[in-house]
Formats: structure tokens, C-alpha cells, sequence
């Protein structure tokens, strides 16, 4: 046995030995290699030239709706950008009847290291989440209390057709005060035409205290020239804890105006299936967004009439300052 591990560490050194020692110019000449290989391939458009301009509109259209989510904090940007950052947002509300309020959202991800960007520590507002989700003013006051959730998001994959990531954390809430659950998420874009992108988006939760939740958004983006938007919005949100749908739609046209400022024009009605299938609220708002300081500092005004069932749909006022502040890398 002795005589086997002599001859083992006899072999090892041997080829220790003989292995030729790499030069610093074979090293830097590598490194270059390695550079080489890590830069983007850029496609050329092949097939016909009806199949290179339907591929040259696609990259258009999601270039615009992309960039109008990026600039306005969409949820989708959110969800599937790569890198850590953090979202800090202040919203000040002054609205008709109810005066003054100041609400704080913060948004926070993390990417997990030695995990190839597949593991991400995501912390957030669930309200800020769900009214952004739904595409609202965010005025409304929702049935239940604001949370806070913490998690630890896997992201399946990125490169197909399917955009797909599922969660695993706690819900931190006045009552119940943590309700572990999971959650898996799903996005797909479907090009209808040369211009129209419809992308539909589904998230399914299992709280342990709650039970389930479904969130759901289809949305038309149809691009008017290279810098106007219009989309129309739909989502629904059903949670086994209300045991009814509240959902929304409407459309909404985005103009870049700069680089550094956007405006957003919305007509939203909103509603429940508690009592059967009706409208509870009616929103027109305008959104102006501009980008005050470097590219970090946000600030947007929301101006807008609210026309809630409740007041028998009286015309409500309102006006939203907000103050949002990124960190990190999107």
C-alpha cells in the first residue's frame, strides 16, 4: 500500500515538473481570448426582406416598451433586470376630502454571489408592488393592511420565450405578523402584428396563513413614431383571503420627451366581483416624470380626478408629488 502512494506522488510530481510554464505573453494573449469570447455576437438579419423588416420592427417595439418601463419604474424592470440595486420612492398625496398623506416604498434586490445572477435577495412594499402592478394612481385605499415582503428568488430562466423566476419568503404584516410563502412568476411578449406587442405576465403565490393569490397582467403596446407609446393595460388580482377579483384596464399614452423627462397620459377604471362583477372607481391623471438629479433622482407629479362609487361617483381631486431615488446597477 505504502509502495502505491509512492508511486502516486512519484507520477504527480512528475508531470508538476513537466508541465511547460506559461509565458506572461501567452497569459496576456488569453486574456484577450477571453475577452473576445465574452463580447455580444450581433446577429445579421437573414431571410427575406419581409422577415429582416418584421425583425427589425419587433426589436422596436420592445426597445420603446422597454424603455418606457425602465423610466417610469415599471414593475417588469423590476422583476427581471439583472444586477443589485435598490429603489427608495416617497409619494406625497394631497387629495380632496382627505387632505395629506406621505407614504415611503423602498425596493431592494441583491444578487446572490457565485450564483451567475440565478439567486437574488429581493426585499419590497407589497402595496407599492400591487398598485404598480395594476397600473393605478395608487390613490385608492386597498382592503387590507400594507406589507413588507422578504425573499429568496431563484430565476429559471431568462433566454427562452418564457421569462420565468419562483420565490421563496415571509410576508411581514400587522395581522398575521409573517406568513411564509412561495411564489412562481411568469412572463411571455407576443408580437400580433409588426406593431402590436401584447405581453402577458402571471404570478401565483401560497401563503401558509392566507392561502393562495393570483396576480395577472395583459398589456397592448403600440408604438405611434419612435417616441410615443400608447398601451392598453388589464390586470386582476384574486386572493383566497377576500375570496373575490379586483381588477383594472385602460389605456394609457407615453411620450419621451427628452432623455430626461416623459409624460404619461391614463384613463383607468377599476373595480370588484365581490357583489358581482362592477366598477368601483373611475381615474383620468397625468403623469410627468423628469429626472432632476444625474441619473439617480427622480421626481414626478401626478395631477388627476378620481370618480369613486363610494361618494357616488363625485368628482375627487387629487395631486401626487413623488421623489424616487435609485441605487445600484439596473
Amino acid at each position: 500500500m505504502k509502495a502505491y502512494y509512492l508511486i502516486l506522488i512519484s507520477l504527480l510530481s512528475f508531470n508538476t515538473l513537466a508541465a511547460p510554464k506559461k509565458s506572461r505573453k501567452t497569459t496576456k494573449a488569453s486574456k484577450a481570448e477571453k475577452k473576445q469570447v465574452m463580447l455580444p455576437v450581433v446577429k445579421e438579419p437573414t431571410g427575406t426582406a419581409i422577415d429582416r423588416y418584421q425583425l427589425y420592427a419587433s426589436s422596436k417595439i420592445l426597445n420603446l416598451s422597454s424603455s418606457v418601463d425602465y423610466f417610469f419604474g415599471g414593475i417588469r424592470v423590476d422583476d427581471e433586470s439583472n444586477g443589485t440595486y435598490a429603489r427608495l420612492t416617497f409619494d406625497n398625496l394631497i387629495k380632496e376630502r382627505d387632505g395629506y398623506t406621505l407614504t415611503p416604498t423602498v425596493r431592494i434586490r441583491m444578487d446572490l454571489p457565485g450564483t451567475r445572477q440565478k439567486m437574488k435577495l429581493v426585499l419590497d412594499d407589497d402595496d407599492d408592488s400591487a398598485n404598480r402592478n395594476t397600473q393605478t394612481s395608487g390613490i385608492t385605499t386597498r382592503d387590507r393592511s400594507r406589507g413588507f415582503n422578504a425573499s429568496l428568488r431563484f430565476v429559471i430562466d431568462q433566454k427562452s420565450k418564457w421569462n420565468l423566476s419562483t420565490d421563496l419568503g415571509v410576508r411581514m404584516r400587522s395581522s398575521p405578523w409573517l406568513n411564509p410563502f412561495v411564489r412562481l412568476r411568469g412572463r411571455r411578449s407576443f408580437l400580433l402584428t409588426e406593431n402590436l406587442e401584447m405581453r402577458f405576465i402571471q404570478e401565483l403565490y401560497e401563503f401558509l396563513e392566507t392561502g393562495a393569490e393570483t396576480r395577472s397582467t395583459l398589456d397592448f403596446d403600440y408604438p405611434l413614431g419612435s417616441n410615443m407609446l400608447f398601451r392598453f393595460g388589464n390586470n386582476a388580482i384574486w386572493t383566497d383571503e377576500l375570496d373575490y377579483f379586483t381588477y383594472s384596464n385602460g389605456p394609457s399614452l407615453y411620450k419621451k420627451l427628452s432623455h430626461k423627462r416623459a409624460l404619461g397620459i391614463h384613463a383607468r377604471a377599476s373595480g370588484d366581483n365581490s357583489n358581482g362583477s362592477t366598477y368601483t372607481n373611475y381615474e383620468l391623471f397625468v403623469s410627468y416624470r423628469q429626472l432632476i438629479y444625474k441619473d439617480w433622482i427622480f421626481a414626478e407629479l401626478t395631477p388627476g380626478l378620481s370618480y369613486p362609487k363610494a361618494l357616488d361617483f363625485q368628482q375627487v381631486a387629487f395631486i401626487k408629488i413623488s421623489i424616487q431615488s435609485l441605487f445600484g446597477n439596473f
